[in-house]
């Protein structure tokens, strides 16, 4: 089955949150092209409206640019909370450029989590906000395992990326989750990524 584009008005794409680790969370799309089969955002499909299974539509949310910014100044965002920012769709529409460039000088805190090396195209921006933080998730090292379980680019290609916001001075995170029991080599995954 192909995937299901659609473009759709939303009043605001940061909305208050109830996660103890921030403030707002930012979604701009809902679902997600990278088609994990464990994910856990599944349940968003009952406020969706979509017939199709998860991991077969994306909603690109379109909104106009944000008019105080500054209200933004000392909080924390948690940009990718639901659904990957940086899922391929973003190459074409450019939803969290546009995001950042509003934001740009607020004093907002980011925090972003992907799975995606897409992200190395706004590290320049994301290096001018405050204590942002960059997390991969990274579930085991064997791409052939990863390539069953899920459509995001190669665990190599992600620690590339990691690498680049490590030396940019970006505080970075390896997202060790899920863990397969039997599969994921967490020692070996830490070991692989502690030096960024």
């Amino acid at each position: 089955m192909e995937m299901i584009i659609k473009e759709i008005e939303a009043k605001n794409v940061i909305t208050k949150s109830n996660l103890p680790v921030c403030d707002f969370s930012v979604n701009p799309y809902t679902g997600c092209e990278h088609s994990c089969k464990y994910c856990y955002a599944c349940f968003m499909k009952r406020f969706t409206n979509h017939p199709e299974e998860w991991g077969k539509f994306v909603d690109v949310k379109i909104w106009k640019p944000i008019k105080t910014p500054s209200k933004y100044n000392g909080k924390e965002l948690f940009i990718g909370s639901v659904t990957d920012p940086y899922q391929p769709i973003e190459e074409k529409y450019g939803r969290i450029r546009a995001l950042l460039e509003d934001l740009q000088g607020s004093g907002a805190k980011l925090s972003i989590a992907t799975k995606s090396d897409l992200i190395l195209e706004d590290l320049d921006i994301i290096k001018t906000f405050p204590d942002a933080r960059v997390s991969w998730s990274v579930n085991t090292l064997d791409e052939i395992f990863k390539s069953d379980m899920e459509q995001a680019v190669s665990i190599e290609r992600r620690f590339v990326a990691m690498k680049a916001f490590h030396q940019a001075g970006i505080r970075t995170t390896c997202f060790i989750l899920p863990i397969f029991p039997g599969i994921t080599n967490v020692k070996a995954v830490i070991k692989q990524a502690k030096e960024h």
